[in-house]
């Protein structure tokens, strides 16, 4: 064990070519630090989630052998705290309730009825959607923008030429509006930071996005998002991804994310030193501010599409007091790719 490196994935080719997979995560040599993944011999996920100093934080899902999601619940120091949920092998949803630093409290429901009723939740462990509401309207008043609780058909038709957004299930929600003059900007954009809301018969994820439209950007489609091990093992069986090897901080960067896209010449010409090193660097030092540790152990997932940039963290929503901060993160994506106006 002491000859191999963290990290390391060991793959086996049996019989007609299925794949035994095993991911000897940092946590295996006592670091237990960052996000980890397992899987089933089969090479299926089975369970994902974040260390932090040797204990569970953040969201952690567990799967079960068929792939379908078994388990979703938040910890904190190592104790569930925060919604859980739990499912059936045929997707459906089973139970959900409430946790305080592992203890039951508030409302459980099963099969769609109320199951039990421990003692109330602590006031700040699950924010009221109204309470959010509120505070996203009055965050929207405080920046001169427009807020509207649901997207409306013509934004809806812009987003779908992400990938992100084409798929069948997505809503939209709470959006807040703005331009580059209300906000006292220099660039010339307009701005959304609004909520993506996947459903299907699995699972439902909410992530927080925000959303620039600009006469500075003329890109191609492309997306990039972390490159954990299931995309290392697709790019064996054929999945794209576009490699730089120019320079050590070239090699970084494509280590740490999949760049996709149809048009590998004019997006490798978008990628220039410059970018690639933002993003080898990132979130280290461009992200540095935000607030929270665990944001840090996300990498940024960024797609691109003519004058359309979007960037989230999958499965990351944003409290409504950390917008400013993910404005501010947005902002210096946008710039890495805006063109200099004349």
């Amino acid at each position: 064990m002491s000859e191999i490196e963290p990290g390391v994935i060991i793959a086996f080719i049996v019989g007609s070519g299925v794949f035994l997979i095993s991911f000897l995560s940092d946590f295996l040599f006592g670091k237990k630090d960052g996000p980890f993944e397992s899987y089933y011999r089969s090479g299926q996920l089975k369970k994902r989630g974040t260390y932090k100093d040797g204990e569970l934080e953040g969201l952690c899902e567990e799967y079960y052998k068929n792939g379908q999601l078994s388990e979703k619940g938040i910890y904190k120091d190592g104790e569930p705290h925060g919604p859980f949920e739990g499912y059936s092998k045929n997707g459906q949803l089973e139970w959900k309730g409430t946790y305080n630093m592992g203890e039951e409290c508030g409302e459980w429901v099963e099969d769609g009825d109320l199951w039990v009723t421990y003692d109330p939740c602590p006031p700040d462990l699950q924010e009221l959607s109204e309470q959010r509401l509120k505070k996203l309207k009055d965050f929207a008043e405080q920046m001169g923008m427009e807020f509207s609780a649901k997207g409306d058909s013509a934004l809806l038709e812009s987003l779908s030429a992400f990938d992100l957004f084409s798929q069948s299930g997505v809503k939209i929600t709470n959006v807040l509006h703005g331009d580059s003059e209300q906000l006292g900007y220099g660039e010339d954009f307009e701005v959304r930071i609004l909520e993506h809301i996947y459903s299907s018969d699995e699972t439902t994820c909410t992530q927080t996005v925000i959303y620039f439209r600009s006469p500075q950007l003329s890109l191609p489609d492309f997306s990039m998002r972390p490159e954990h091990f299931f995309h290392k093992i697709g790019s064996v069986l054929g999945y794209q991804d576009i490699d730089f090897e120019s320079h050590p901080t070239a090699v970084e960067f494509s280590k740490k994310y999949l760049l996709r896209g149809k048009d590998e010449q004019t997006i490798r010409a978008l990628f220039t030193d410059k970018v690639l090193t933002f993003f080898a660097a990132h979130p280290d030092v461009g992200n540095g501010h935000l607030p929270f540790w665990h944001w840090s152990q996300y990498e940024v997932c960024v797609e691109g599409s003519g004058d359309q940039l979007i960037l989230y963290r999958a499965g990351i929503g944003i409290k409504p007091e950390d917008i400013p901060a993910f404005m501010k993160e947005g902002f210096e994506v946008f710039r890495v790719f805006a063109r200099k106006q004349n």
